[in-house]
């Protein structure tokens, strides 16, 4: 399903045994948070307990993702910025229930979250 979402070009990575990252090539923050909605979405759907992905794993499964998402900002010192953001976007998803999107916010940061299911619901299906 990952290999299936990501766009020509962009680069898929095992962080560790249960990280996995999606860098998207030329990706913006908005496009970014869609991609990973949409993501999010499909594994729900199709690893939901009773659909076809799910009877692959077995029957009686769910399986849900959170999602931490960042663009690289143009003062970033480099890759390892952006995987530290992202990382922590993703604790917070986790911390927060799981099987959702967040993006990285810093304190800095005084506007308000996304509403990534609203970005989601108004954008065109991949």
């Amino acid at each position: 399903v990952l290999r299936e979402c990501a766009r020509p070009g962009d680069l898929l990575v095992r962080l560790d045994t249960e990280h996995l990252a999606l860098v998207g090539v030329d990706l913006g923050l908005q496009d970014a948070l869609l991609l990973a909605e949409r993501l999010r979405a499909r594994m729900e759907r199709e690893f939901a307990p009773g659909a076809a992905g799910d009877a692959a794993a077995g029957g009686a499964h769910r399986l849900t993702l959170a999602l931490g998402v960042d663009a690289l900002p143009a003062n970033a010192r480099g890759a390892p910025t952006l995987v530290e953001r992202a990382g922590k976007a993703l604790l917070r998803a986790k911390r927060d229930g799981g099987n959702r999107v967040h993006r990285f916010a810093s304190a800095a940061d005084a506007g308000p979250r996304a509403d990534i299911e609203a970005l989601a619901a108004n954008s065109p299906a991949p």
